[in-house]
């Protein structure tokens, strides 16, 4: 999705397969884990099949083919979610737009920049934004959550 000031546009989609051997072997270690069997004695994890490329890879795909179809464009960050945080797509995905920033899920021992200082994220939240704001929110299905609410602005 391009997100711009005035709209955001939907540019490019790709359908996801997961590897069925990978499949497999996933459901039998989780399986051989309930039972307590150590990870020496458990099958090793099969190598990567390049007919069915991951989630990270397909989209670092559409990332270089957006870069090529539309290299006037300036692109000044990309989100992810959780799921994409890996170092692979996070480097990957940044040298395309030669060091675009791109912002997945943190991680309380990351060091962010605030205010030209690299700070701990942890020592950042505890230190600067006090104890946050407690709202109760509803989510999914009409029920509350009682949530903390913290937020900041940081390299």
């Amino acid at each position: 999705v391009l997100q711009t000031p005035l709209v955001t546009i939907p540019i490019d989609f790709r359908f996801y397969m997961p590897d069925p051997k990978m499949t497999e072997w996933r459901k039998k270690r989780d399986l051989l884990k309930k039972q307590g069997v150590p990870p020496k004695d458990r099958p090793p994890k099969p190598k990567p099949n390049s007919e069915y490329p991951t989630k990270q890879l397909l989209a670092l795909d559409m990332i270089q083919a957006f870069q090529r179809h539309f290299p006037d464009i300036n692109v000044t960050g990309i989100l992810a979610d959780a799921l994409y945080g890996d170092a692979h797509f996070m480097d990957g995905a940044s040298s395309v737009f030669s060091g675009t920033q791109v912002v997945s899920q943190l991680r309380w021992n990351q060091m962010v920049i605030y205010k030209n200082k690299e700070v701990n994220l942890k020592t950042y939240f505890d230190s600067y934004l006090g104890p946050g704001v407690k709202k109760t929110l509803v989510i999914r299905g009409g029920k509350e959550q009682k949530v903390t609410i913290l937020s900041a602005r940081l390299k």
